[in-house]
């Protein structure tokens, strides 16, 4: 039996084409991104709104670290703090200006 074929607490993932773990693994994603696709899939049939605020809770510990110093922006499809990405998104209004340099 695949671990796949089974879910412990619930059925919320049972009827999604794929299984978050395997959409996770599929994209190479860490645990912090993991988190926010594990959330934001569930919310409906979970945790509700505060789903959501989880999803947001770990995209803000994601962007904390890309903006930390020290960051290596040579490196490709890093979210580096010195991409266009996100020079675009510190210009924005932001609800999060502590995190992304944006306007309070």
């Amino acid at each position: 039996m695949s671990a796949n074929d089974r879910q412990v607490d619930g059925t919320h993932y049972q009827s999604d084409g794929i299984q978050p773990w395997d959409y996770i693994d599929s994209h190479g994603m860490d645990y912090l991104e993991g988190s926010v696709i594990k959330y934001v899939t569930r919310w409906r049939a979970k945790g509700g709104v505060n789903d959501l605020r989880k999803a947001i809770h770990f995209l803000e510990k994601r962007i904390e670290l890309e903006m930390a110093p020290g960051i290596d922006t040579a490196e490709p499809n890093t979210g580096t703090r010195d991409g266009p990405e996100i020079e675009a998104w510190r210009d924005a209004d932001s609800p999060y200006p502590d995190l992304v340099g944006g306007a309070s």
